[in-house]
């Protein structure tokens, strides 16, 4: 993806309110302290006013996970991982093939003949790590996934600049990333997209295993595209949504009851194929 070469403006840690920085700047910063949600609500309707370019996305972590000393935000199937890349995209590929017979909910068409679509379920209901990042339109979600409630530490709430959606699967050739609205991609079957307002971005084109392995892993990193960094402090009420309603169980969430057995197949299937 294409990093925000422009400045942006943007909180940093010690500043009085906005300052200019790039990226870079800020995920080597520790974050932002926020006491509460409507401290968190108002610094990021500032940020929307003034970088207007950008759509803003969030993402929640209990920790702010680095690569030296800056903040990284890779999808999941590049994170620190012992086995081999290509493995990992041939382990992709198996849990692509299962989920393609099983499964049987409006949409199947599109399930079949787009790879975009199997990643964004896979990715979304936990089956299998993909090149895919998952994040959300809602703040409050994003505290709900940082775990701030309850914590005796601070947790983290990153905003990213994304370009501007225009559909189902928005492209920007001009900043190279591919974003995935779950709520119109999904069947309606699945609630756990309603719930967590969930978008999956990732790069464009598509890079498959080959076309990967000639990149380095930050030009994959989201930490190309953030904007601000706050830290959740401990005790502050930030109006966090219940796991139970986040994650609906497979009484009411259908999709839950095939990502189950996909994931029971593919365990199989990996056993079968190291064997092998």
């Amino acid at each position: 993806m294409r990093k925000i070469f422009e400045e942006i403006w943007t909180y940093l840690p010690g500043s009085v309110g906005l300052t200019t920085a790039d990226p870079h700047s800020v995920a080597e910063r520790e974050g932002v302290p926020v006491s509460n949600y409507v401290d968190l609500i108002n610094k990021i309707a500032t940020l929307a006013f003034w970088n207007p370019q950008f759509l803003l996305f969030f993402r929640g972590q209990q920790c702010d996970y680095k690569s030296g000393y800056a903040t990284t935000l890779l999808p999941a199937i590049f994170r620190n991982q012992h086995d081999d890349l290509k493995d990992r995209y041939e382990s992709l590929a198996r849990a692509e093939d299962i989920l393609k017979t099983e499964y049987r909910f409006e949409g199947e068409k599109g399930i079949r003949t787009h790879g975009i679509l199997r990643w964004a379920l896979l990715q979304h209901y936990e089956i299998h790590k993909t090149p895919l990042l998952d994040v959300t339109y809602s703040p409050r979600v994003a505290c709900s996934f940082s775990k701030i409630v309850g914590s005796a530490d601070p947790t983290f709430v990153y905003v990213l600049g994304l370009p501007q959606i225009s559909g189902s699967i928005s492209v920007s050739s001009e900043h190279e990333i591919q974003n995935i609205r779950l709520l119109s991609v999904c069947p309606p079957a699945a609630r756990r997209p309603h719930y967590q307002e969930g978008h999956l971005v990732g790069d464009y084109p598509t890079l498959w295993y080959a076309e990967k392995m000639e990149n380095d892993l930050h030009e994959v990193d989201f930490n190309r595209r953030l904007l601000c960094k706050f830290k959740l402090q401990p005790g502050g009420d930030f109006q966090t949504i219940s796991e139970e309603f986040l994650f609906p169980d497979i009484t009411n969430d259908d999709v839950r009851a095939m990502a189950d057995r996909i994931k029971c197949r593919l365990s199989q299937s990996t056993t079968r194929h190291r064997r092998g």
